[in-house]
Protein backbone atom coordinates (compact mmCIF):
# COMPACT_ATOMS: atom_id res chain seq x y z
CA UNK A 1 0.00 0.00 0.00
CA UNK A 2 1.53 3.08 -1.21
CA UNK A 3 2.12 6.19 1.65
CA UNK A 4 0.68 9.39 0.97
CA UNK A 5 2.88 12.33 1.97
CA UNK A 6 1.13 14.05 4.75
CA UNK A 7 2.10 16.12 8.26
CA UNK A 8 5.93 17.12 8.34
CA UNK A 9 6.76 14.31 5.80
CA UNK A 10 6.70 16.96 3.35
CA UNK A 11 8.34 19.43 4.87
CA UNK A 12 11.70 16.85 5.11
CA UNK A 13 11.64 16.65 1.79
CA UNK A 14 11.44 20.24 0.93
CA UNK A 15 14.44 20.38 3.34
CA UNK A 16 16.79 17.65 1.68
CA UNK A 17 15.59 19.33 -1.41
CA UNK A 18 16.78 23.17 -0.59
CA UNK A 19 20.32 21.78 0.96
CA UNK A 20 20.83 20.19 -2.32
CA UNK A 21 20.21 23.20 -4.38
CA UNK A 22 22.19 25.18 -1.74
CA UNK A 23 25.02 22.38 -2.21
CA UNK A 24 25.26 22.72 -6.10
CA UNK A 25 25.59 26.13 -6.26
CA UNK A 26 28.09 26.24 -4.05
CA UNK A 27 29.95 23.60 -5.47
CA UNK A 28 29.42 25.90 -8.89
CA UNK A 29 30.68 29.12 -7.32
CA UNK A 30 33.69 27.13 -5.75
CA UNK A 31 34.14 25.75 -9.09
CA UNK A 32 34.10 29.15 -11.10
CA UNK A 33 36.42 30.47 -8.59
CA UNK A 34 39.05 27.60 -8.75
CA UNK A 35 38.84 27.71 -12.95
CA UNK A 36 40.06 31.71 -12.89
CA UNK A 37 39.20 33.78 -15.75
CA UNK A 38 37.14 32.95 -18.45
CA UNK A 39 38.94 31.30 -21.12
CA UNK A 40 37.54 33.21 -24.07
CA UNK A 41 38.67 36.75 -22.07
CA UNK A 42 42.66 35.76 -22.08
CA UNK A 43 44.67 37.23 -24.66
CA UNK A 44 46.38 35.30 -27.18
CA UNK A 45 48.69 32.72 -26.63
CA UNK A 46 51.14 31.54 -29.23
CA UNK A 47 53.04 28.70 -27.92
CA UNK A 48 53.16 26.52 -30.96
CA UNK A 49 50.12 25.78 -30.45
CA UNK A 50 46.63 26.34 -33.22
CA UNK A 51 43.83 27.54 -30.99
CA UNK A 52 46.53 30.56 -29.59
CA UNK A 53 47.52 31.39 -33.09
CA UNK A 54 43.73 31.15 -34.55
CA UNK A 55 43.03 33.31 -31.45
CA UNK A 56 45.41 35.85 -32.55
CA UNK A 57 44.16 36.34 -36.09
CA UNK A 58 42.35 39.71 -36.52
CA UNK A 59 38.63 39.53 -36.22
CA UNK A 60 37.98 39.96 -39.97
CA UNK A 61 39.97 36.39 -40.80
CA UNK A 62 38.46 34.05 -38.08
CA UNK A 63 36.22 32.80 -39.34
CA UNK A 64 37.89 31.90 -42.88
CA UNK A 65 40.79 30.08 -41.20
CA UNK A 66 38.67 28.52 -38.95
CA UNK A 67 36.68 27.05 -42.01
CA UNK A 68 40.14 25.79 -43.52
CA UNK A 69 40.90 24.56 -40.88
CA UNK A 70 37.60 22.43 -40.76
CA UNK A 71 37.95 21.18 -43.80
CA UNK A 72 41.52 20.38 -43.77
CA UNK A 73 40.03 18.14 -40.16
CA UNK A 74 37.81 15.92 -42.57
CA UNK A 75 40.10 15.10 -45.42
CA UNK A 76 42.95 14.46 -42.94
CA UNK A 77 40.18 11.52 -41.67
CA UNK A 78 42.06 9.15 -43.24
CA UNK A 79 45.93 9.93 -41.69
CA UNK A 80 44.21 10.54 -38.48
CA UNK A 81 43.06 7.00 -38.61
CA UNK A 82 46.78 6.05 -39.85
CA UNK A 83 48.51 7.95 -36.46
CA UNK A 84 46.36 5.33 -34.10
CA UNK A 85 47.73 2.52 -35.88
CA UNK A 86 51.19 4.20 -35.73
CA UNK A 87 50.91 4.82 -32.51
CA UNK A 88 49.56 1.28 -31.42
CA UNK A 89 52.78 -0.21 -34.06
CA UNK A 90 55.34 2.26 -31.72
CA UNK A 91 53.55 0.82 -28.29
CA UNK A 92 54.14 -3.03 -30.02
CA UNK A 93 57.80 -2.17 -30.79
CA UNK A 94 58.11 -0.37 -27.60
CA UNK A 95 56.52 -4.10 -25.93
CA UNK A 96 58.38 -6.59 -28.63
CA UNK A 97 60.86 -9.48 -27.10
CA UNK A 98 63.59 -9.27 -28.02
CA UNK A 99 63.62 -5.39 -28.21
CA UNK A 100 64.34 -4.45 -31.80
CA UNK A 101 65.36 -0.25 -31.28
CA UNK A 102 65.58 -0.24 -35.11
CA UNK A 103 61.72 -0.78 -35.50
CA UNK A 104 61.26 1.47 -32.65
CA UNK A 105 63.08 4.63 -34.86
CA UNK A 106 61.31 2.92 -37.78
CA UNK A 107 57.60 3.38 -36.30
CA UNK A 108 58.70 6.90 -35.05
CA UNK A 109 59.84 8.27 -38.52
CA UNK A 110 56.60 6.67 -39.97
CA UNK A 111 54.71 8.91 -37.56
CA UNK A 112 56.65 12.21 -38.31
CA UNK A 113 56.05 11.73 -41.69
CA UNK A 114 52.52 11.32 -41.30
CA UNK A 115 52.17 14.28 -38.79
CA UNK A 116 54.31 16.56 -41.17
CA UNK A 117 51.75 15.91 -43.89
CA UNK A 118 48.86 16.83 -41.69
CA UNK A 119 51.16 19.82 -40.64
CA UNK A 120 51.95 21.05 -43.81
CA UNK A 121 48.55 21.79 -44.81
CA UNK A 122 48.37 23.63 -41.67
CA UNK A 123 51.19 25.84 -42.61
CA UNK A 124 49.40 26.13 -46.34
CA UNK A 125 46.46 27.61 -44.74
CA UNK A 126 48.43 30.13 -42.09
CA UNK A 127 50.06 31.42 -45.10
CA UNK A 128 47.09 31.78 -47.02
CA UNK A 129 45.46 33.32 -44.26
CA UNK A 130 48.80 36.28 -43.89
CA UNK A 131 48.88 36.43 -47.08
CA UNK A 132 45.33 37.95 -47.45
CA UNK A 133 45.59 40.11 -44.82
CA UNK A 134 46.12 43.67 -45.23
CA UNK A 135 49.39 45.87 -43.76
CA UNK A 136 46.96 47.09 -40.73
CA UNK A 137 45.33 43.22 -39.95
CA UNK A 138 49.47 41.94 -40.11
CA UNK A 139 50.19 44.21 -37.63
CA UNK A 140 47.46 43.69 -35.73
CA UNK A 141 47.72 40.01 -35.86
CA UNK A 142 52.07 40.41 -34.39
CA UNK A 143 50.83 42.75 -32.09
CA UNK A 144 48.18 40.38 -30.43
CA UNK A 145 51.15 37.69 -30.78
CA UNK A 146 52.98 39.18 -28.46
CA UNK A 147 50.48 40.28 -25.97
CA UNK A 148 50.68 36.99 -24.15
CA UNK A 149 54.45 37.06 -24.80
CA UNK A 150 54.98 40.30 -22.68
CA UNK A 151 53.07 39.20 -20.08
CA UNK A 152 55.28 36.11 -19.40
Amino acid sequence: MAQTVTGKNWQKWLLIGSLALNVLIIGLLIGAMLRGPDRQKRPPNFNGGLPGLIRAVPEGHHKTMKDAFREQKAAHADLRRELGVLRREFIAALQAEPFDMGVVEAALDKHRAVTSRISDTGRETILKTIAAMSEEDRQEFAANLQKRRSRR
